[in-house]
Order: structure tokens, then C-alpha cells, then sequence
């Protein structure tokens, strides 16, 4: 043989040493191994020479040394450590093994050298110490406490994770940091570091408390209440502190803000109890020192009012207590986004307040509208159901606005309640003509009163053709007024100022009312024998006496039950249709007609559409305007006669306006329409000569 780099000492050397040592060649088989090897193997030597290594170690061993083999066959010289378990063998052991490729006199690596050495102790005792290490540690993390462990340099050597999240460090991040310099406010900094400095000179009665501010991460101010101990070696030498804090900032708080004898009820005049975040009454306290700082500072004070739309559903529905615990999220979700200068306030049920100081302009308050929204992009899980909340939100500044805390507030309202009339999930800056427009519906409100008293109304009848003969089938009852004094009134202004003020419910009694004696008028005359469609709300659907009312007035009126057709929109039995459907039947069992308006618009279920008790599918407007100018809505209104008839629904195309259109609807197999290519809505002296002078309308 060659002589090799790598020197191999003579056998009885090999032997005599406690490592085991193996020399590998490129096929894998055994050139050479010592004593100590055999004897683990269990192996004589003629056992192992030119025999193959998977043969002594096993294949399962084989597959995993073969690739750090060929990595010494490639060069490579490195050391592992590793587990191994011997053949048939329950025993496993920890090992180190050293690689070195065996190289012959011209260069060429003919085998791998291997050392391998036992280190069982020596990785027990290191797991075991790490275990230790790890479970004092989460002795200290699940401590209440701030711990913390000083040198006597003032160094943090050690901290737990409560101490972390209160001065919002990550984990090690204060490590080797200096402590007064780091987490100290400057200017108590020589005043603590003297106390430090007595603590270490040993000029303290042990053991010391006190109190002081730590400043977090964040530039925030936190009052801890420490106990300190000293650390010492065996000597007796001192070589640091050990401190455990308590973070008492909130309670040293409201104990300044609360009088002693009345802390309690004082704590319950300015908390509001469920959340336990400010009420109103404490946050317009704290409107007049943010006024008096945004003046120096030349600052601006904006205030958020913003409403959870349609919670009260939630309360109605699935009762308080559910409502309660979306309040107490909800209240979470405001405090992620808010900022040190910022105050949440509950100002009523469902209503919130957020104060924000030190704004420079207007625009910094749109970036924190939006977050507030997309705070209700996720759904609050209660109970594993998903209620899906938006909210509205009204936005006024100082001193652009106003200058009082309670105009300020005033303002606000307004603007939340334009935002929440123009849809809801929204925010609306106040403006000047938002205080008009109040007005506006303020003297609309109150002559709404007065008019519903008075019966200041008038119907007007849009008729309904059939298009497979052109008879007129029906006639929506639309309401008008007209104003002494502020003139025509569009419904678009009036009806949602009459469902806000539930004003609707004796204005929806009326109308029901007088279009029914209308339809049994024309009936009797023999000029109509169609039905007479009304448009009801929600909140109609929902008041106790809505199946009563009209019971009384199809007695009284004497008007065939089955010529009443009910409209409600879509939007409105989407939204809470397993309610709605107990009332629709008992409407049907009443032979009353029922229709859904606008359908199209609010993305109705097909699972609730199918066992709604309906007999019509009014088509919105919007889809038949675009017809045939885009072939889309085209496809839309074809799908939706489809449906209908699938579900066995008559189908009514609104504001039909040209030719196009109600061929196209012809075309599609659209059972009505009504729009102003046959009449604009009629008042009743025109209707009656419209039915009296038309037998039909043309083809």
C-alpha cells in the first residue's frame, strides 16, 4: 500500500485508544478499525475486513452516514454530531464523528477516515440543563410581574416576558441594553441612577421599595412599583439586583382622577359599565383642555361619532346579550387602532365617540375614518354565528367647526346621521349645509305630522300592462304631497324621515286604506278588475298590528282580497328573511298577492327566494334602462325571467320607456311591465278616464 496523507498510526496505538477509529474505502467496505470499534460491533477483526459497511451497521444506519462519507470522498474534512443505534438493539447513543479523507501520495482520496466519540454525558447533561434553562423561564413568564435582573453596571441580564410586554420589547431585545439609560424618563435618569448606586454600595435597608416611571418602547409612560433584592456570590459579593414590578399606571390614574370617598360612584359617572371605556359625560370633560391645547399649539381637535348601523336587529333578533358581547369586540377592535392621543368614549347603546388631539389638517382624520371601517370588514363570530356589522360615521373639527363641546358634538350627530341616510357604511364631514338640510328635515318631520293628521295625501296610480294582450292587469298606488308652504315634496325626501320616525306606520295605513277603496271604486264600475299593488317596509312588516290593519281594511273597504298586492323590496326580506316568512304566509293565507320590488339590486339568496311565499318578481329599473345598450343587463333580465319561471312567479319589467325595451321583454317571455312608454303615474280622475277612455293598449 501507499503511504497516505493522512498517516494512520501502527494497530497497537489504534487499539490502545478509547475513540473508535474505522478507515472506509470508495466501495464502502472496511480497510481498517481498531479495537474499541469491534468491540462495540461486536465483531472480530476477520469479520470486518472487505466486508461491506451496510453489512456491520445496518441498512437503515447505512443510508445515513453513506452521504457524509461522500462528502470526505469529495475532499471534504468537517465533524457531526449525531444519534446511533446498533443493529437489533434498543440502545441509542450519542456520538461524534470526525471525517477526514484518507489521500494517497499522488493526491488520490482512496477511503475516509472516521473518529468517533461517545458524548452521551455530555449531551444528557446538556439537555438536561437546557430543560432547566427553559423551565425557569417560563417560571418567570407566567410570574404576574415584571422581573428584572441587573449587573452592577445597571445592564439587563435578564427579563421576563410580562416585563417585555409591558415597556413593548421583543423577547431578549433589552439584553446587555443598559437599563436607567434605555427605560428611564431623561429627566429622572440621575435621580435613579443614584438610588441604583446606593442600592449597590449596600447604603439601603434591604429589602427596598419604590416606586417610579419606565418609558416603553414606544415613547409611553408606564408607573412601576418595585421590590428589590440584591444579588450575591458565595463571598458575599455583590454583583447585581433582582427586582420584581408591578405596573400600577392605570390604577395611580384613576386614583388621581377619583376623590377618595367617592371613588365608586364617581368611577360609574364618568365609565360607562359594560365596556368600562369612558361615557360621554367624560369625554366632553376632556373636549375643553383639548380645545385650550390645540390653541397653543396651533393644532386641530377632531371628533368621530359614528353609529353601528342596524344593531338594533342583532338586540331584536338574537337578543342583548349577544348585542352586549359584539359592543365588548367591537370595543377592541376601536382600542387597535387608536393612538396615545386619542380617547374612545361610548356615548349611548350603540353609539361611540373617538376625541383625537393634535391634528395638523383636516385630511389626517380621513386615513382614521377608514380604519374605523375596516374594522367591520370582519365578521364578530358569537357563538360560532357570523353577524356582519357596518358602521356611520360623522366628523367635525376645531376650531373649523365649532368651538364648544357641545356644538362640537351637535355637529357630529348631524354628520353622522347624513352618512348614515346616504347609506351607512361611510364617515361625512360636517359642512354648513348639513345644519340646512336638518333643518330641512326638521320642518319636514313636523309637517309630516301634520299632514298624516290631516290626510294631506294624494295617491297616484302608475298602470301595469300585461304584454301578451296589452290589458292593463294592475295599478301601483304611489304616494304624493304637496305642501302648502314648502311645496311638492318628493317621497324620496319624506318616506325615510316617516320609517326613521316610525311615521310610516299610520302613512302606510292610510295609503292602504285609500287605495284599496279606490280599486273596489274602479271595480264597481266595472272599468278595472285588476289588482291594486302598495309598497310596504320593513318596518310596516314589523309592527304587531301590520296583518290586522289590513284585515280591517279589506272588511271595511269590501275590496277582494286577491286584488291587494303587497310590494316589498328586496334589500328588505334579504335582510332577515327566516322573519319575514312566517308574516308573508299568513298574507297568503289572507289571498293577498305578494311582490318583490327592485329585484335585482340586493343579491338575493336563490335558498330564501325558494321558499319565500311570493307571487311576482318585479324587475328593477336600472337593468331595463340599459337595454338592449348593453347586452349584459340584457342577459340579466332574461336570467331573471328564467328564474321566475322556474319558480312558477310572474315577472313585471319597471320603467319601461321605448320600443326596444318592450320588444326585447316580449322577446324573453316577461309577463308585465309599467313605465311612461304607456302612462306616467295618474292621479285618480286621470286614472278613471284612462281606464274609461282604454280598452287596451296597442300591440
Amino acid at each position: 500500500m501507499k503511504t497516505t496523507h493522512n498517516t494512520l498510526p501502527e494497530p497497537k496505538i489504534l487499539n490502545a485508544l478509547s475513540e473508535m477509529i474505522v478507515v472506509i474505502d470508495r466501495s464502502y467496505r472496511y480497510r481498517l478499525a481498531n479495537q474499541a470499534y469491534l468491540t462495540f460491533h461486536r465483531r472480530n477483526r476477520t469479520e470486518l475486513e472487505g466486508a461491506h459497511l451496510r453489512e456491520i451497521i445496518g441498512e437503515t444506519n447505512f443510508h445515513k452516514f453513506k452521504p457524509l462519507l461522500d462528502r470526505a470522498l469529495r475532499g471534504e474534512t468537517f465533524t457531526i454530531r449525531d444519534t446511533f443505534r446498533l443493529p437489533d438493539s434498543d440502545t441509542v447513543r450519542y456520538e461524534e464523528g470526525e471525517f477526514k479523507p484518507l489521500r494517497e501520495d499522488d493526491g488520490h482520496i482512496s477511503g475516509v477516515i472516521v473518529i468517533i466519540r461517545e458524548i452521551t454525558r455530555q449531551e444528557m447533561a446538556f439537555h438536561q440543563a437546557e430543560q432547566e434553562r427553559k423551565r425557569a423561564e417560563r417560571y418567570l413568564d407566567i410570574a404576574g410581574v415584571i422581573l428584572l435582573s441587573l449587573d452592577k453596571n445597571a445592564n439587563v441580564t435578564l427579563i421576563n416576558k410580562k416585563g417585555s410586554q409591558v415597556l413593548g420589547y421583543e423577547a431578549g431585545e433589552l439584553i446587555g441594553k443598559n437599563w436607567i439609560e434605555t427605560c428611564i424618563p431623561e429627566n429622572i435618569r440621575p435621580e435613579i441612577h443614584q438610588v441604583f448606586a446606593d442600592i449597590i454600595a449596600g447604603k439601603i435597608e434591604y429589602p427596598h421599595y419604590h416606586e417610579n416611571e419606565v418609558v416603553t418602547k414606544n415613547g409611553r409612560r408606564r408607573l412601576i412599583a418595585w421590590h428589590n433584592v440584591l444579588l450575591r456570590e458565595e463571598n458575599g459579593e455583590i454583583t447585581g439586583t433582582l427586582s420584581s414590578g408591578e405596573d400600577i399606571t392605570d390604577k395611580v390614574i384613576r386614583e388621581r382622577q377619583l376623590k377618595a370617598s367617592e371613588a365608586q360612584r364617581q368611577y360609574q359617572t364618568l365609565y360607562d359599565p359594560l365596556t368600562d371605556i369612558p361615557n360621554r359625560y367624560f369625554l366632553t370633560q376632556q373636549l375643553t383642555p383639548a380645545f385650550e391645547n390645540a390653541r397653543h399649539t396651533n393644532q386641530k381637535v377632531a371628533l368621530f361619532l359614528f353609529d353601528l348601523d342596524d344593531f338594533k336587529i342583532i338586540n331584536d333578533t338574537y337578543g342583548h346579550d349577544t348585542g352586549d358581547r359584539i359592543l365588548l369586540e367591537a370595543v377592541q377592535r376601536f382600542k387597535s387602532i387608536m393612538t396615545d392621543s386619542d380617547l374612545i368614549a361610548r356615548f349611548s347603546g350603540d353609539t361611540f365617540a373617538l376625541l383625537s388631539q393634535n391634528i395638523h389638517a383636516p385630511d389626517e382624520t380621513v386615513q382614521k375614518a377608514e380604519n374605523i371601517l375596516h374594522l367591520f370588514e370582519k365578521p364578530f363570530m358569537i357563538e360560532q354565528r357570523a353577524h356582519f356589522l357596518s358602521a356611520s360615521i360623522g366628523i367635525t373639527l376645531f376650531p373649523d367647526d365649532a368651538v364648544t363641546p357641545d356644538a362640537l358634538i351637535r355637529l357630529a350627530d348631524t354628520a353622522m346621521h347624513r352618512a348614515k341616510s346616504e347609506g351607512k357604511k361611510r364617515y361625512k364631514f360636517y359642512t354648513h349645509e348639513l345644519t340646512q338640510a336638518l333643518f330641512e328635515q326638521l320642518m319636514i318631520e313636523n309637517s309630516l305630522r301634520e299632514a298624516i293628521a290631516d290626510e294631506a295625501f294624494e295617491l297616484y296610480y302608475q298602470p301595469q300592462i300585461s304584454l301578451e294582450n296589452g290589458e292593463i292587469t294592475g295599478f301601483e298606488a304611489l304616494i304624493r304631497w304637496n305642501h302648502d308652504s314648502l311645496g311638492s315634496i318628493s317621497p324620496l325626501q319624506f318616506i325615510p324621515i316617516a320609517e326613521k320616525t316610525k311615521l310610516i306606520i299610520p302613512l302606510g295605513k292610510w295609503i292602504l286604506k285609500e287605495a284599496c277603496r279606490q280599486a273596489k271604486q274602479w271595480h264597481d264600475a266595472a272599468i278595472f278588475n285588476g289588482r291594486i299593488a302598495i309598497n310596504v317596509s320593513g318596518i310596516q312588516l314589523a309592527e304587531a298590528n301590520f296583518l290586522k290593519d289590513i284585515e280591517e281594511v279589506l272588511q271595511q273597504t269590501k275590496l277582494d282580497p286577491s286584488k291587494l298586492e303587497i310590494e316589498i323590496t328586496e334589500s328588505v326580506l334579504m335582510q332577515e328573511p327566516e322573519r319575514w316568512i312566517p308574516i308573508l304566509r299568513n298574507l297568503q293565507t289572507l289571498g293577498v298577492t305578494i311582490a318583490i320590488d327592485d329585484f335585482g339590486t340586493g343579491y338575493s339568496s336563490l335558498a330564501y327566494l325558494r321558499h319565500l311565499p311570493l307571487n311576482k318578481l318585479k324587475i328593477d329599473k336600472s337593468f331595463i334602462d340599459d337595454i338592449p345598450k348593453q347586452n349584459d343587463a340584457g342577459a340579466i333580465v332574461k336570467a331573471i325571467v328564467a328564474l321566475a319561471n322556474s319558480l312558477g312567479l310572474t315577472t313585471l319589467a319597471e320603467g319601461v320607456e321605448n320600443t326596444e325595451q318592450l320588444r326585447y321583454l316580449r322577446q324573453i317571455g316577461c309577463d308585465k311591465m309599467q313605465g311612461y312608454l304607456f302612462a306616467k303615474p295618474l292621479s285618480s280622475k286621470e286614472a278613471t278616464r284612462y281606464l274609461t277612455e282604454t280598452a287596451d293598449i296597442a300591440q
